[in-house]
């Protein structure tokens, strides 16, 4: 944790820095939270703020994507057929050649088929639930006011007829 917040603190100072020079694009979401937590004359309101909302997505990011690994190597290895195709999926695309992200385009059974199907069967999130603030009408069903609608999405995703 030390070692994050140095980095952090370095990060945020060099942006700030940029920032005040007019030299920052606003294009990368660490952009984004910087400037809004950037005062013109006073620098940085609170780094604390910044670095814990670093580490937050940095970590849930972490989390949900080696869960999403997981459970594809786990279906993988149940459905070899599948893990063959990906392999030669993947030599053909880069051959020798080291991986690299322009090639990720351009596979097509393991990105749009594996591992969208890995996220349908394994969401990363297995439900949604939204305030309904008002009275609601979806076709003959009224939804009243201040009511907590839920969608299992891990259920949607598995339902055949949906």
């Amino acid at each position: 944790m030390r070692e994050v917040r140095e980095i952090s603190m370095k990060r945020i100072e060099e942006k700030a820095e940029a920032m005040k020079a007019g030299k920052t694009t606003g294009e990368s979401f660490f952009d984004l939270l910087l400037e809004s937590e950037l005062v013109e004359v006073h620098g940085i309101k609170n780094t604390g703020d910044i670095i814990g909302q670093l580490r937050l997505f940095y970590f849930v990011g972490y989390d949900t994507a080696s869960m999403m690994l997981v459970w594809t190597m786990v279906l993988l290895s149940i459905h070899q057929n599948w893990q063959q195709r990906a392999r030669e999926e993947v030599f053909q695309v880069y051959g020798d050649s080291e991986p690299n992200y322009e090639g990720l385009s351009q596979l097509k059974i393991v990105i749009s088929m594996i591992l969208n199907e890995v996220l349908r069967l394994y969401p990363p999130i297995v439900e949604l639930s939204r305030l309904v603030e008002q009275e609601t009408r979806l076709g003959e069903i009224v939804v009243p006011a201040n009511t907590i609608v839920r969608l299992p999405t891990l259920m949607v995703h598995r339902d055949p007829e949906i």
